[in-house]
């Protein structure tokens, strides 16, 4: 087989409308698979706890957890593209040769099998030569060699290329895709206040997470949440956001739900927020004066005058046997030997030896810590799709309203006989508005008998 004819099989595979319309297809079903099927950048729960193992395994076999970032979907992308653009480069030279074309001289019998071709009884053909030449100036004349005189209207010539522009529009849209897909990225990003993050950690399959730079930091200023009264239903919460590069401070944002901070390529979205309690101790060694400790929970928290090391790591609101009582479970470090866990009842001294002295730990107080959870989603490919959407949306608005159109005038001195046609680049080739415009005033004039078709 030469190599001719299998550049053609390829060409012939990729300009097939069966081909679009399978591609199609199977888009929309992957749009509905990742409308049912939680998203990474959807949820604040790993997917493990919200489907069973089987289902789970079958989403992480195919990346059905992170769909529009698998490498299926891509290939889905960019065969579309390769087939549009097939497409539209198959069209291109005929539309261009029927550009060129002398369409000025059509043959009669070519036209009189339009739906809108007509014949009509002229009275007066030099009347009628006169009216011609006089609503169309433009037209070009012409006369065939049967002797008839041929008057051609063209208007709109550039509609022709309507079709072209709404493929481009899709083509660009495309390739704006494939660069979202590719290089985009949608991430969490928790702060509590005053947390500065210039990175974030970015999911690359079930068991790949990767840490990417920003380019700049985003901190934390201040974090609101209200509740409905009586009740722990959210409200609203609102992050007040500021942005710096290299210490100098560039930008201040308020992002809430539905108001999104777009920075360079990047959007922040208020995902959600989370709740990180910390919990007051009241430390007291041998008969020193008693301190205040603060301890962030899973943190070690350094007490230095009793040289230990705090770290809480449960929190029982109402006592981890049910005793009505707010516990915490701690470990106390000392030279980095970890005694075991020991749990600390509200306003409950509990004393401690050790090395530097008798201690004395009282658990006084645990505080609500509420933290932000932004959504942090770069896309790349933005001003590419929005590109390719108003070229795509143009396009779509020229199709309708600026159509391509040719209007045949054939005058025949032998037979007295006037012949028109009118065709417009639609599906379907109907009767407008200059075949209706003129008729009457053709009647009032007598050049025609009563436009009576024939």
């Amino acid at each position: 087989m030469k190599w001719e004819e299998v550049l053609k099989i390829i060409w012939d595979f990729f300009k097939s409308l069966k081909l679009t319309a399978i591609n199609l297809l199977l888009l929309i079903l992957t749009s509905i698979i990742g409308t049912l099927i939680a998203q990474k950048s959807q949820t604040q729960m790993p997917l493990e706890e919200i489907y069973s193992p089987f289902a789970f395994q079958l989403i992480s076999y195919f990346g059905l957890g992170d769909i529009y970032h698998s490498w299926w979907f891509i290939s889905l992308l960019v065969l579309f593209f390769i087939n549009l653009f097939v497409c539209t480069m198959d069209h291109l030279p005929k539309i261009i040769a029927l550009m060129k074309a002398d369409m000025a001289s059509v043959a009669l019998e070519n036209l009189s099998s339009f739906p809108t071709y007509k014949k009509f009884k002229i009275i007066d053909i030099e009347k009628l030569e006169s009216f011609l030449k006089e609503k169309f100036p433009k037209a070009k004349t012409s006369f065939s060699p049967q002797g008839m005189q041929h008057f051609f209207i063209e208007k709109n010539y550039f509609a022709q290329i309507n079709f072209m522009i709404v493929h481009i529009g899709i083509l660009i849209v495309l390739i704006g895709a494939v660069i979202n897909s590719m290089f985009g990225f949608e991430a969490d990003l928790p702060l509590t206040k005053g947390r500065t993050e210039s990175t974030v950690v970015v999911s690359q399959g079930e068991e790949r997470h990767v840490i990417l730079p920003l380019g700049f930091a985003v901190t934390l200023d201040q974090f609101f949440i209200d509740f409905y009264p009586q009740t722990e239903r959210v409200k609203q919460y609102i992050s007040k956001i500021s942005v710096s590069e290299r210490g100098e401070h560039k930008a201040n944002a308020e992002v809430s739900v539905n108001h999104p901070f777009n920075y360079k390529d990047f959007s922040f979205y208020q995902s959600s927020y989370g709740n990180q309690p910390n919990f007051e101790f009241e430390i007291k060694v041998d008969d020193n004066k008693p301190r205040l400790v603060t301890a962030e929970y899973r943190a070690k928290t350094p007490i230095d005058e009793a040289r230990l090391m705090l770290i809480v790591v449960d929190y029982a609101p109402n006592g981890h046997q049910e005793n009505g009582k707010p516990e915490v479970l701690a470990h106390i470090l000392e030279k980095m030997k970890m005694a075991p866990p020991m749990w600390f009842t509200l306003n409950e001294p509990r004393i401690i030896g050790a090395q530097s002295g008798q201690v004395t730990m009282t658990f006084t107080k645990q505080n609500e810590n509420y933290y932000s959870v932004l959504q942090v989603s770069k896309s790349p490919g933005i001003i590419v799709i929005w590109s390719g959407f108003i070229i795509l949306t143009l396009g779509l608005f020229l199709i309708p309203l600026y159509r391509y159109m040719r209007i045949y005038y054939i005058v025949d001195k032998e037979k007295q006989m006037l012949h028109f046609c009118q065709i417009q680049s639609r599906y379907t080739f109907t009767e407008l508005g200059i075949y209706q415009e003129y008729k009457q005033e053709l009647i009032q004039q007598n050049i025609i008998s009563e436009m009576k078709e024939v």
